[in-house]
């Protein structure tokens, strides 16, 4: 049995970056020091409104001639748009970039990421290993070779969606709307997303001064609902011993992710939206 499934995501795709201040432009407006790429292949990163909340998150890929950024697929213009809004004279050149977006994960991952693939850039993904990693295919000449070279089977991008769920990464426009979120709600700060100490980036001051008080008041947390009962509507209360913690989220299957008051967490939770059992989940990666 394939250990490595692999899935083309069809609502991911790619912003090449290139010219002389690439890596400066970058590094005064994100979350993330981009300088690390000089020695990390690839960086989890957001860009913030002025107040403070997430517009994009998207993973930051250094290539031969630049960055690419591996991005959600229906805020490709919005977000090409918003970096030549604030390129100003900087010697930066945005543009489009063809080719899939590819996930691959499961067992043996690490190995195929190290080797890499031919007419392909692979990475570990740097959010959490247990993501696996991604391949940005030239043709699909890479994946036919990655098939070959390792016990890999063709998946699908819900089965990749259900995995990352289930670790309780939140991705994309979807998951991560437009001005809702703080960067620590969507646990971009527990995800290598945020750099408090490269300098200034767009929305610092207030990210900052969550952290200097030093607490957190809710995240996203993994949720599965349990066999039978209705399907509870999104933003529905989640409720322990009648007591409202927090709200549901997204929901695909019977995994999801819930908003979730912090002080009421200290383990996994069983508890209830509506008359419909969940369970809430602590993963291991998150620091409680």
């Amino acid at each position: 049995m394939p250990r490595i499934r692999y899935a083309r995501l069809p609502h991911r795709s790619r912003i090449h970056l290139s010219g002389c201040d690439v890596v400066s432009f970058l590094n005064a407006i994100l979350t993330q020091n981009v300088e690390r790429l000089a020695e990390e292949r690839a960086l989890h990163a957001g860009l913030l409104t002025p107040k403070g909340k997430l517009s994009y998150d998207f993973m930051l890929v250094a290539c031969e001639d630049g960055i690419i950024i591996d991005c959600d697929a229906s805020q490709t213009e919005s977000l090409m748009e918003k970096l030549l809004l604030y390129r100003l004279r900087a010697d930066v050149a945005v543009r489009e970039q063809e080719g899939d977006v590819v996930a691959i994960w499961g067992e043996g991952v690490e190995n195929a990421a190290a080797q890499g693939v031919s007419g392909a850039i692979i990475f570990s993904d740097p959010r959490l290993s247990a993501l696996g990693a991604r391949i940005l295919p030239d043709t699909s000449a890479g994946l036919e070779e990655l098939s070959k070279r390792f016990p890999a089977c063709e998946s699908d991008a819900e089965a990749y969606q259900q995995h990352r769920l289930a670790l309780g990464v939140a991705e994309g426009v979807g998951e991560i709307p437009v001005d809702r979120f703080f960067p620590w709600e969507a646990c971009l700060d527990l995800l290598d997303g945020v750099s408090l100490d490269k300098g200034c980036f767009i929305g610092q001051e207030i990210v900052s001064r969550v952290y200097r008080k030093g607490r957190v008041s809710q995240r996203l947390l993994p949720l599965i609902l349990s066999d039978g009962g209705h399907i509870p509507e999104l933003d529905g209360n989640i409720e322990v011993d009648g007591k409202n913690i927090g709200t549901l989220h997204v929901l695909h299957g019977k995994q999801g992710l819930a908003l979730v008051k912090m002080e009421h967490v200290a383990g996994n939770i069983a508890a209830s939206i509506g008359a419909r059992p969940v369970e809430l989940v602590v993963p291991d990666w998150m620091e409680l």
